[in-house]
């Protein structure tokens, strides 16, 4: 009797997920912003670090979740994300909260937006747009309104001091819908006196918005988040 050989294959990425589970490993790319950057499997689950910072699909999907609890996503019906990453924001924004409609992603780097590519799929669709762009290049020269604008905007574990500054933020205002929101990763180990005043005033201004600061996300981040009255 004879007895037909059966070819098993295994797709890499399958074999890199259960392998990740007995030893955890990782790729290196580098960036010509954030220098040295990680595809760190662990668990089963693909992350994107820096040498110093989780960019992705890590602490960082959770501290963006927290503050995304906080918003009413049903009354959302356009988002502009200011730092790709990994893009998993998208992926919270899509499968957690069912939000479907466009998103238009914004990153400086290539290399950032090649690994979300190839990666950790993230392409562009018909309500998926990524630009490569500088943050505060595009929402100076933006024409259009969103609904939410999520900020999330590091080197490392830095938020550029442009970031943080009253010429950006004013700009922001520009982008925003009536009603809009703001969520905005303000950086690693901040406490009230920290935030720069400039930022807070900037929204304050009018009472079309409320404020509001959760310090010590996940242990460690800031995030403040504007509500559109």
């Amino acid at each position: 009797m004879f007895r037909r050989k059966v070819k098993t294959h295994f797709h890499p990425f399958s074999y890199k997920k259960w392998f990740s589970y007995v030893w955890p490993f990782s790729t290196h790319a580098h960036s010509e912003y954030s220098g040295k950057l990680e595809i760190n499997w662990i668990d089963g689950r693909k992350r994107l670090d820096s040498e110093n910072a989780n960019y992705s699909y890590g602490s960082l999907q959770r501290i963006l979740e927290t503050g995304l609890e906080t918003l009413n996503l049903s009354a959302v019906q356009s988002v502009l994300l200011l730092g790709l990453g990994g893009g998993s924001v998208i992926g919270s924004l899509r499968f957690r909260y069912g939000y479907q409609g466009p998103i238009l992603a914004v990153d400086i780097d290539p290399e950032i937006i090649r690994i979300a590519k190839e990666e950790f799929h993230i392409l562009e669709s018909e309500s998926l747009s990524i630009r490569q762009s500088d943050a505060l290049e595009f929402v100076k020269q933006c024409d259009q309104k969103f609904d939410l604008i999520i900020v999330d905007l590091f080197i490392d574990r830095h938020v550029p001091e442009v970031f943080l500054e009253k010429q950006f933020h004013e700009a922001i205002l520009s982008c925003l819908d009536e009603k809009a929101n703001l969520l905005m990763n303000l950086g690693i180990g901040l406490d009230s006196e920290k935030v720069p005043p400039a930022i807070l005033k900037t929204y304050t201004k009018e009472n079309r918005y409320q404020l509001k600061l959760l310090h010590g996300v996940e242990g460690t981040n800031t995030l403040l988040l504007v509500y559109g009255l």
